[in-house]
């Protein structure tokens, strides 16, 4: 039989050893176990250590990005803030330039004025110039007399009627009248050149601007940019705050788009909208037909002049819309929206004749101004009356050999004839004269 100590391993002990060595291993076991215990504790301890480390990492990174944002965003105003500094110097730079360009400008014309020979002296003129010497009466044009030689000038030289451009000057500047001389566009001077039109547009910066180092007024400078300045006055520079500088390159400008074959394309090309094409043409033929313009813009017919109330309405045969109520507001007239009341106040209006109120004007207002005449009486220029949707519903301009012109409600203005068809049909034989109410 085998010993049960040997089965143990444990070498043969009296009984109250084995109990002591028992009890002694217990004791290791129990020690080990709280030693296990503390270490778990302490594992469980670095593990929540660890775990905050993370956390204040983690919110240490979050801090470092904040900053590094909060520094660009910095460097990013900072760099703003400079650019716009560097604008703002810039932009005053050239309002300085401007600002001594037209002192320069004003001094040379009040210097020409008093010499006598304003842009057209002997001295000023290349020896195989001829001057050309106005037979206009400027007095009744409407156009400033000391201004007539630049737009002869311009005439002789590129071959654009002088009226064109006075017409040009007066929409542009008022004749240089405007008190600041510099668009909203950037447009400068007497005619409103685009910068780097003047001087070329090779020299463009952004937006017809140029570089504020280049000098526009340099003759050099314009023709390697094909520009189009001119010096007109030979002061030796092509200043655009010149009136007779401006008006000779906006002669060069219309001539070299075609204004010999087609006005309206060449004006067009100086200011991209229609509205601005018609008002040029306009107020061109105004000035070439010895016509006035009034303090409101209005037209006023030179005694003896071709211009009158019978062709004054041409521009808008087929360039205008019948709109019941239309025609009583500045936006409705510069669209050629008319019926027919408001085009025959329209029409009188432009030779100075005032028949009531524009807003409140309508057939039966119209029809007992001036006095009745009898139909075999009836001259051009007289008011003719038709009940078309009503008695005297209708009302247009007498001008002549059975027709009249007016605002019809199917093609807008127009010439009709009286004495055949609906017209004759329609005519309830009333005719008013106008005379100057």
């Amino acid at each position: 039989m085998v010993h049960q100590d040997l089965i143990l391993g444990i070498p043969a002990i009296t009984t109250v050893n084995k109990q002591q060595y028992l009890l002694d291993n217990v004791q290791q076991v129990s020690q080990l176990l709280t030693l296990q215990e503390e270490l778990n504790e302490a594992t469980s301890e670095l593990e929540s250590n660890q775990v905050e480390l993370e956390g204040m990492v983690s919110q240490l990174q979050e801090q470092q990005s904040e900053k590094e944002q909060l520094v660009e965003q910095l460097k990013q105003k900072e760099a703003a803030s400079k650019e716009q500094k560097q604008q703002l110097l810039e932009k005053n730079k050239k309002i300085e330039k401007e600002k001594n360009l037209i002192e320069e400008a004003i001094s040379n014309e009040e210097e020409r004025a008093e010499q006598g020979s304003a842009f057209f002296g002997q001295s000023n003129i290349p020896s195989n110039t001829t001057v050309i010497s106005p037979s206009i009466d400027t007095s009744v044009t409407g156009v400033p007399s000391q201004y007539m030689k630049y737009y002869l000038y311009g005439e002789k030289e590129y071959g654009v009627p002088w009226y064109y451009l006075a017409a040009i000057h007066s929409i542009e500047t008022s004749f240089s009248t405007s008190p600041t001389m510099t668009s909203s566009v950037g447009a400068i001077g007497s005619m409103q050149f685009i910068p780097s039109t003047w001087v070329g547009y090779k020299y463009e910066s952004s937006g017809g601007l140029v570089g504020e180092d280049v000098d526009i007024t340099d003759l050099e400078t314009i023709k390697k940019g094909n520009g189009y300045g001119v010096d007109a006055d030979n002061d030796g520079k092509a200043d655009p705050y010149s009136v007779a500088d401006g008006v000779a390159a906006a002669a060069n400008y219309l001539s070299s788009n075609g204004f010999a074959t087609d006005p309206r394309k060449a004006i067009w090309h100086y200011n991209h909208a229609d509205w601005y094409v018609e008002k040029v043409i306009n107020l061109a033929e105004n000035f070439k037909n010895g016509t006035q313009i009034s303090k409101d813009g209005d037209v006023q017919l030179k005694s003896g002049g071709e211009y009158d109330v019978t062709t004054v309405g041409n521009r808008w045969i087929g360039n205008s819309v019948y709109v019941f109520g239309g025609g009583r507001n500045q936006e409705d007239v510069k669209n050629g929206r008319f019926d027919c009341s408001s085009f025959v106040y329209w029409a009188y209006n432009q030779i100075g004749v005032q028949l009531g109120e524009q807003s409140s004007v309508s057939t039966e207002t119209l029809k007992n101004r001036g006095t009745a005449v009898e139909e075999k009486e009836m001259q051009p220029g007289d008011l003719v009356f038709f009940d078309t949707y009503k008695k005297d519903g209708h009302v247009g301009i007498y001008i002549g050999d059975g027709k009249f012109i007016g605002a019809q409600s199917s093609n807008g203005v127009a010439i009709e004839d009286m004495t055949t068809g609906y017209w004759k049909e329609k005519f309830n034989h009333r005719v008013q004269r106008v005379t100057n109410i």
